[in-house]
């Protein structure tokens, strides 16, 4: 039965997939799902070509964007190669299925006096300035996701090579990523005043004492984005801006897949795109460290 296979998937997701992603998987193949069982389909050898595209349809009907579209059945699309890698279906439906395509949404990376303002902010008028300084810094000089800072840990930050190991990321990969001096500097004197008082392996935490977590994250960019007057200002705006900057800093595609850990060359692709524009428009983008262009060669040669 459908519903069964759906209750294995989760479960297989689990072994690999972080909170978040697995809630991602959830509501959107329930969603797929739910679908099916309006039109009478519980079985998942009667998933189909037509299904799917119906599904799609049904989607676009509603009004939502094409976005969210994309993001819906991206979900669908796994579970259903889920099922035919462990020969639950014989056929692969998706195999002559365009997934939509989702809207084109041009992100202005972030300026150098963007940055100032947001460093003048933290240091001189948040809490927590040095712990929120580096988390900002980490998020924009290395590329870093939220969820990596929060699960950061002390071991993971090696400051006699000058890298940090992101354990166990998104779709359960890790990696490595240099991260420039003056940043390292920065982190060790925190991790040193911090482990005097926690004792614990977690690199950020809260001032009750307890670990930092994504939504303490999301409230302090928040913060910065209602007190610098910047309103476009998010975590991830601080990644766009890495990737758009390590390729106007002459990166190339393969250097910036391994340091952001994208197994999406589309996704990089539209990073491009975006560097060249900025280029055209002589925008004073911020400017990465030139550690990622000399010391590590991920530059074009």
């Amino acid at each position: 039965m459908l519903q069964d296979c759906y209750e294995e998937f989760l479960k297989n997701r689990r072994v690999y997939c972080v909170e978040k992603t697995l809630k991602y998987y959830a509501d959107n193949v329930q969603r797929f799902i739910n679908f099916c069982n309006d039109n009478d389909v519980i079985d998942e050898c009667c998933i189909d070509q037509a299904l799917i595209e119906d599904y799609i349809m049904h989607l676009k009907s509603s009004g939502i964007s094409m976005t969210s579209i994309h993001t819906y059945v991206r979900a669908v699309r796994s579970f259903v190669n889920w099922m035919y890698d462990f020969d639950i279906i014989p056929i692969n439906p998706f195999k002559r299925v365009r997934l939509p395509r989702a809207d084109p949404a041009p992100v202005l990376p972030l300026s150098e006096e963007e940055v100032k303002r947001i460093d003048n902010y933290i240091l001189t008028q948040m809490t927590m300035q040095r712990r929120n300084y580096i988390i900002f810094h980490l998020l924009l000089d290395c590329g870093l996701r939220s969820g990596e800072i929060v699960r950061l840990r002390i071991r993971d930050v090696m400051p006699d090579t000058g890298i940090l190991e992101i354990f166990k990321s998104k779709g359960n990969k890790s990696r490595y990523v240099p991260i420039p001096p003056a940043l390292m500097n920065e982190l060790q004197r925190y991790i040193k005043t911090q482990y005097r008082k926690n004792r614990k392996d977690n690199v950020f935490y809260l001032e009750s004492g307890e670990p930092i977590n994504s939504e303490a994250i999301k409230r302090m960019c928040t913060k910065i984005k209602n007190q610098t007057g910047i309103d476009r200002f998010h975590a991830h705006l601080c990644r766009h801006t890495f990737a758009t900057s390590f390729f106007m800093g002459g990166g190339q595609m393969e250097g910036l897949r391994v340091l952001t850990g994208h197994a999406d060359y589309e996704v990089l692709k539209g990073y491009l795109h975006v560097a060249k524009a900025m280029e055209l428009m002589n925008y004073n983008i911020y400017r990465l460290d030139d550690i990622y262009f000399r010391q590590f060669n991920y530059h074009n040669k």
